[in-house]
C-alpha cells in the first residue's frame, strides 16, 4: 500500500507541494488527478525515491522512502511521464539490460523476459530496434521495463499521454489484468476520460494541496454536495436534434450535454423532477429508450473541487 503523510516540497520560493496527506490500499487501482502542474509528478519522483521531500513522510508497503530508499525499490515498479531510449538497442536487449539491473540470472532472467514479453504483446517484437518502435509500443515496453522484477506497486506517471485509442484501450486491459494479480497501481493523467472507468479509488491534486482522497463510489455524495444538480443519463429511439432545446426550456433540466440520442441532463434536487421530465417528453412525442440516473463524471467532480480557490 501507499501512505503520504504531510509531504511538502519547495522548489525555491514554488511550493509544489503544500503538505498533502492520501493513502492507497491494498490491491487498489487508484487514479492520480490533476491538471499539468498540480503535483502529480513531484510526487510520483518522491514515492519513487527519486526526489526528497522538503518536509513530510511517504510510505510503500510499510518502508519508508527517505529511510528505506532499497527497499522501497524492491517493491514498486515505476513508469515516468517520458520514455528514454538507447541508441541501436533492440527490445530483448534492452528489456535484457534492466532484467540484469534487478539482478536476475541465467535461466530465470531469459524466462521472466519472455513471460513479460506475452504479457505485454511485445514477444513479436524483440528483434525489433527500440528506437523504430511506434508510441503505444514504446510504452508497452515501458510497462514491460517497470514490471520485469514483479513489482507489488506499480506508479505510473501519464502512462497514456499521446497514445492512440487503440493503444489506450490495450493499456487499460493490461491494468486491469495486473490490478487481478493484487498489485497497487497508482496512476497519474490530466485526461480524466481515461480513468472514470478503470480505477476504484481517486486522488485530486491541485496546486499542490489534496482536493479529494476515496473511492470512487464516494464520488457520488461528494458530488451532491458540490455539483449542481444531480446528473441523469437519457437515451432516445432515434436521434431527435430538437430534444436538446426542449429539454433546456424545462425548469427542472439545469444543464444538457451530448449529441445524437445520447443526452446527459442535470436535474434539480426534487424527486418530481424527473417525473415531470420523463411525462413533459412522452408528452411532446419524444421517444425514450433509456431514462437512468448516472454516476458523475470525474471531470464535474475534478471541476467542482477544484473550483474553490479560484471563485
Amino acid at each position: 500500500m501507499i501512505e503520504v503523510q504531510e509531504l511538502q516540497k519547495q522548489f525555491g520560493n514554488v511550493n509544489a507541494l503544500d503538505g498533502i496527506s492520501f493513502s492507497v490500499s491494498e490491491s487498489a487501482l487508484c487514479g492520480f488527478i490533476g491538471a499539468n502542474g498540480a503535483g502529480k509528478t513531484t510526487t510520483m519522483r518522491i514515492l519513487a525515491t527519486l526526489e526528497h521531500p522538503t518536509s513530510g513522510q511517504a510510505f510503500i508497503n510499510g518502508y519508508d522512502v527517505i529511510r528505506k530508499p532499497n527497499e522501497v525499490r524492491r517493491e514498486i515498479g515505476y513508469m515516468p511521464d517520458y520514455y528514454g531510449t538507447y541508441p541501436d538497442m533492440i527490445v530483448a536487449e534492452y528489456l535484457d539490460f534492466f532484467a540484469r539491473a534487478y539482478r536476475l540470472v541465467g535461466h530465470k532472467r531469459q524466462h521472466r523476459i519472455l513471460e513479460i514479453g506475452d504479457f505485454t504483446d511485445l514477444t513479436p517484437l524483440l528483434q525489433r530496434p527500440v528506437e523504430g518502435l511506434s508510441k503505444g509500443q514504446k510504452q508497452r515496453l515501458s510497462l514491460a521495463r517497470a514490471l520485469l522484477s514483479d513489482p507489488s506497486v506499480l506508479i505510473l506517471d501519464e502512462p497514456a499521454a499521446g497514445l492512440d485509442p487503440r493503444a489506450r484501450r490495450e493499456l487499460r486491459e493490461l491494468l486491469k489484468m495486473l490490478a487481478q494479480q493484487g498489485k497497487v497501481i497508482f496512476i497519474s493523467s490530466h485526461i480524466l476520460s481515461e480513468l472514470a472507468d478503470l480505477v476504484e479509488q481517486i486522488v485530486i491534486i491541485d496546486n499542490g494541496k489534496i482536493r479529494y482522497a476515496g473511492s470512487v463510489d464516494a464520488v457520488d455524495t461528494l458530488s451532491n454536495s458540490e455539483v449542481q444538480g444531480t446528473p441523469y443519463a437519457l437515451e432516445l429511439a432515434t436521434s431527435d436534434t430538437d430534444a436538446r432545446k426542449f429539454l433546456l426550456e424545462r425548469p427542472s433540466v439545469l444543464a444538457v450535454t451530448g449529441e445524437y440520442s445520447l443526452l446527459h441532463l442535470r436535474l434539480n434536487e426534487e424527486v418530481e423532477a424527473v417525473e415531470e421530465t420523463i411525462a413533459s417528453m412522452i408528452g411532446a412525442g419524444i421517444r425514450l429508450r433509456q431514462f437512468y440516473r448516472r454516476r458523475d463524471h470525474l471531470e464535474d467532480v475534478f471541476m467542482a473541487v477544484t473550483s474553490e480557490d479560484r471563485n
